[in-house]
């Protein structure tokens, strides 16, 4: 196998592992539903194509990049490594970390298994299952404003402004995978849901869009939400080399994804 690969994958951290520190910025036209989901997209992108079955004794790396936009707002940026591993006779696992800039910067750890259905040299169909932890980038502590709600003025006790100290989630992701060989060419598509659990925590702000009259009394709060996923996707089948794109929605959003996988 070439020596290019390696490096492939080495300048594509290069170019992704730093994030700015930015200044305090309102997070305006949107709430925690609309955040939340797009935070469940992006994990979603985190197994999306090419994450299937691998035959024992088989690994492969993978980066990816995506957009990702809700409804008519603004394209926002992502994106991840992933390293998979064939253990057993139709059986994968893998690891997977991920930047996501979707209102709110966060980090991504997943863990994975897959499991193929279908037998054959081939197999075509395939049951994914997924944990992952979410964490707010250190960049956003402290710097960005948000409403819970839509209605984000006038300020009000019921709909008070907050300045975000924490927010985290935990994420449990079931998956169903169909990825059918035809030559060179892998099309694939699958359904999932993604359930997660989220607690945020921060400070009253009285003054609109700022902390001019300072900060006021501490709040947090803590919930659950959930998204259906639906992936659509192309990879090629190159030998080591397996190149993909692919779209996903989930719950009024969209995600287009390019990947690229590398096989040891």
């Amino acid at each position: 196998m070439s020596s290019s690969p390696p490096y492939v994958l080495a300048a594509l951290v290069a170019v992704c592992i730093a994030t700015p520190v930015q200044a305090v910025h309102s997070i305006s036209d949107t709430n925690l539903e609309e955040i939340n989901h797009h935070q469940a997209g992006a994990l979603a992108a985190l197994i999306m194509g090419d994450h299937t079955y691998l035959e024992p004794g088989r690994m492969a790396a993978s980066g990816h990049i995506h957009l990702s936009g809700w409804g008519a707002d603004s394209l926002y940026g992502a994106w991840g490594l992933s390293f998979q591993a064939g253990v057993g006779r139709n059986f994968s696992v893998g690891l997977s970390y991920g930047f996501t800039d979707a209102q709110l910067r966060t980090r991504t750890l997943l863990a994975n298994v897959q499991y193929s259905l279908a037998s054959g040299p081939n197999p075509w169909l395939h049951f994914q299952a997924s944990v992952g932890h979410q964490f707010l980038d250190s960049s956003e502590s402290g710097n960005v404003l948000i409403f819970e709600f839509d209605d984000y003025w006038p300020i009000r006790p019921g709909n008070p402004q907050i300045l975000l100290g924490d927010m985290n989630w935990t994420n449990g992701y079931l998956n169903v995978a169909v990825d059918p060989q035809y030559w060179k060419l892998r099309p694939q598509a699958s359904l999932g849901y993604v359930f997660s659990h989220y607690s945020w925590s921060g400070w009253e702000t009285p003054t609109f869009g700022g902390l001019d009259a300072g900060l006021g009394p501490a709040l947090s709060d803590s919930g659950n939400t959930g998204s259906t996923i639906f992936t659509l996707g192309l990879g090629l089948d190159l030998g080591p080399v397996r190149p993909y794109v692919g779209v996903e929605t989930f719950n009024g959003g969209g995600l287009f994804l390019a990947r690229m996988t590398i096989l040891f």
